[in-house]
């Protein structure tokens, strides 16, 4: 199943707050996610790091290093977006 992130605007989410242990701030850009055949997205969060810039609007696919285990050794995603090159489109949509 392949696997297609859609960006649509640069637009982020910000919220702060504190804690016992300090401050804290999570910056989330919202997406798209295209699996597969199925007709329609799903709308999806993507946590960006403290500096980051957020993504252009534009057609993403996983980086490898998206993926990585976790303390349980369970497998873990935190999505880094890499473009998709053109010509490629990602996923085929069913008809």
């Amino acid at each position: 199943m392949a696997i297609k992130i859609e960006i649509v605007s640069r637009d982020i989410d910000v919220r702060t707050g504190r804690n016992e242990r300090g401050d804290w701030t999570i910056r989330e850009q919202h997406a798209y996610m295209h699996k597969g055949s199925d007709p329609y997205p799903d709308r999806i969060k993507i946590t960006l790091e403290k500096e980051q810039q957020p993504y252009p609007p534009g057609d993403y696919e996983l980086a490898d290093n998206s993926f990585f285990v976790g303390k349980y050794n369970d497998l873990m995603c935190r999505p880094r977006l890499v473009p998709i090159a053109s010509g490629q489109g990602g996923p085929v949509k069913a008809s």
